[in-house]
């Protein structure tokens, strides 16, 4: 008799618990935190949003064993890249790095 209704208290206060009815754990950071927007919501087109794209380095596709680029981006020299972002509809394009298999620290943003 006794093992039952401690079984049943026992089983209450687990139900409880797990319905956050009961919270045997309490952190005080967390507790006037508001809720954040989400990414599907739309932003207000009368604040102005900041997008910054930071690339941090550009390379060509080399396979492991040959060390030899994986299809002819330039049969005659090194290749050649640019970036081209797209942000609202809007094209930036940064300046062409000719002849170089590793771009370290373009220096460009959009």
């Amino acid at each position: 008799m006794k093992a039952t209704v401690i079984s049943g208290i026992v089983l209450v206060f687990l139900l409880l618990a797990s319905l956050n009815g009961i919270s045997f754990f309490h952190d005080e950071q967390h507790n006037d935190v508001p809720f954040t927007r989400t990414l599907s919501e739309d932003f207000d087109p009368l604040v102005d949003v900041v997008v910054t794209v930071e690339i941090k380095e550009i390379r060509s596709l080399e396979t492991r064993y040959l060390g030899r680029t994986l299809d002819k981006i330039d049969a005659f020299s090194d290749p050649d890249f640019y970036v081209k972002v797209f942000i609202n509809g809007e094209e930036f394009t940064s300046p062409v790095w000719k002849n170089q298999k590793y771009v370290y620290d373009p220096d460009w943003s959009a």
